[in-house]
This record gives C-alpha cells, structure tokens and sequence, in this order.
C-alpha cells in the first residue's frame, strides 16, 4: 500500500488499526492510487451531507481527468521519447506550483528515459504495461505532492494549463487554409486545370505563398 500511495507505512497502519482518521487529501490519495471512487472511499470513514458529498464528487471529476491527462503525458514521454512534450509539461508545472515539484518531475521523467533508451540498445523489449504501470506510478506522486503541498484548487488549474498540451502545433499553412475554406462555399474545391489538391497538395502551396510573402515583406522595401 507505502508504494501505490506513497503514504508512510507507520501512517497507513495507524488508518487501518482505527487508530487515527485520515483528511479528506488523504482519501482522495487513497481513491486515485487504488482507482476507487471518491464517495466509496469517504463514507466508510464518516458520514456526509448531501452538499458535502457533492463538492467532493466535483472535486473528483477534475483529479482524474488530471490524473488520466498526466498519466497520458507520461506515457507518451517515456515510450516515445518525446523531449519536447516533456518540456512544455515540466513548464506547465512550474508556472502552476511553482519549481519544486517541477525539479523532481523532471529529474525522474529524465532518469527513466534515459534508463529505458539504454535497455532499448541493449536488446531488451518493454511490453505496454510496463508504460502503463510508471506512468500511473509517477502520476500518483505528482497527486500526492499536490494534495500534501498545495491548495485543492491547484488541481483544477494545472488541468486547464495541461489542456491541450499533448496536440501538436499546427503549421501556418494549415491556419491559413483553415481561413481560406471558412470564408469559402463549403462546396468549393482547390483545383489545377481542372485537377482536384489533396489537402498536403493546398498546404504545400500554401507554405509556398506565406514564405514568398514573408520574404517581400522583410526584403521587398530595401533599395
């Protein structure tokens, strides 16, 4: 339970001898980490009001879709090696709390990846579970430092900063294109002499057109 939670074992065993009642931050660390729902968690513990239980229950909605969104994050970082998503997540959780969980962050992501791209060169073979399995493992600690550290409502503010995090960042082009069919008939068809684009075909010309234009504009007034 000491390694899920990444509570004391001395803590754990007074909580399960009835000898002391954990906060509510601790059974939402119980909840996440043992993938349990927040309201089977806290009634076995204490009895709640009806508004009670329902600001736990909100609160609930957004810890696992920070959860999951983290547990994502990592995922993608360790299997794919994917340096700048690591980068701007480790960013993202600086400017919410700051630098100190964002150091331990990044030193253990770092030190896994590493670990993982010399196991790949040695030969070994890693199965999805075990991506699965550290990711859950690290997305738990990052929960509980946040429970433990800071406000609840932190939580709810790295979300919104993780928000679409994991999309790719659209070239110009395709912004451009975007424009150009929005302002368009939705019937309306690029076309050669006749001959229909793909959509790579329209960005490439596209691109072409924004790089001519950026060149006239940088160049195109000089004598």
């Amino acid at each position: 339970m000491a390694n899920v939670t990444y509570l004391a074992q001395g803590y754990i065993s007074r909580v399960e001898n009835s000898e002391t009642v954990p906060n509510d931050d601790t059974l939402m660390i119980f909840a996440i980490a043992l993938d349990l729902h927040y309201e089977e968690v806290f009634r076995q513990v204490k009895s709640y009001t009806t508004e009670e239980m329902l600001g736990i229950l909100e609160q609930e909605v957004i810890d696992k879709k920070l959860f999951m969104k983290v547990c994502s994050i990592y995922y993608q970082v360790l299997k794919s090696g994917d340096t700048e998503l690591l980068t701007k997540y480790v960013n993202c959780l600086a400017n919410v709390t700051g630098l100190d969980i964002q150091r331990g962050v990044k030193i253990r992501l770092e030190r896994s990846q590493n670990q993982i791209s010399e196991d790949i060169r040695n030969g070994h073979e890693f199965k999805e579970d075990y991506f699965n399995d550290i990711s859950r493992c690290e997305a738990t600690r990052l929960f509980y430092s946040l429970s433990r550290s800071y406000a609840i409502n932190y939580r709810r503010l790295l979300l919104q900063a993780l928000d679409g995090l994991e999309e790719p960042e659209k070239p110009e082009s395709e912004s451009a294109l975007k424009g150009i069919i929005e302002l368009s008939d939705d019937s309306y068809l690029f076309s050669i002499h006749g001959k229909q684009l793909s959509q790579k075909e329209m960005y490439s010309i596209i691109e072409h057109h924004l790089t001519a234009r950026k060149i006239e504009e940088m160049y195109g007034g000089r004598g």
